[in-house]
């Protein structure tokens, strides 16, 4: 969140800047809240652009969302006439992270996703790619099933001859050692 003159989010001057899987919200400005363009064309895709003031948005827009409630876990508190050098103007912190039922899941595209949200996790989580830069969802890295080695959501005998192969015949290495790790002793054996 930033108060300013002009573009509270983001402010492009003589440039045509990509913004992709962005979260801009909670921004204020005299003139263009969220994002304020002069003299630029920025592209944004699977963007959020929310609870800013004033609100707006400019340039070429894909996927975005910018014009209903991302429903937010906790919108923040910001308090701009406390604006210095540091962060005394938030009086509660945002949580940017979505909700169930937030419009934005499932809503962005693939095409140019990075392919982890803010914090690391993978992209995407679930059905699609998020709108905004947070998945949602308990995507924490290669979900997995202990004992299944050849990584089929099934596990059966095709798993320990997926092990046996990699040991003995010199085939591709399983897809993931905790899988593989079938006792979880912590030995791929």
């Amino acid at each position: 969140p930033c108060s300013g003159g002009f573009g509270g989010g983001v402010y492009c001057y003589n440039s045509s800047p990509t913004l992709t899987n962005c979260t801009i919200s909670g921004n204020s400005a005299w003139y263009g809240g969220g994002v304020c363009c002069d003299s630029s064309s920025p592209t944004l895709t699977s963007c959020i652009v929310w609870g800013n003031t004033p609100e707006s948005v400019c340039g070429t827009i894909s996927h975005c969302l910018t014009d209903q409630d991302p429903l937010f876990v906790k919108n923040g508190v910001f308090d701009f006439s406390r604006w210095t050098n540091g962060p005394d103007f938030i009086v509660e912190a945002p949580d940017y992270h979505l909700q169930p039922g937030s419009p934005a899941i499932d809503a962005g595209t693939s095409e140019g996703a990075p392919s982890t949200d803010i914090e690391g996790h993978g992209r995407p989580c679930g059905k699609g790619v998020e709108i905004g830069a947070y998945e949602f969802g308990d995507c924490f890295g290669t979900p997995f099933r202990r004992g299944d080695s050849n990584a089929d959501d099934v596990t059966d005998i095709s798993d320990a001859v997926a092990i046996l192969g990699y040991f003995f015949l010199g085939e591709k290495k399983v897809p993931c050692d905790q899988a593989g790790d079938a006792n979880d002793d912590g030995a791929l054996d």
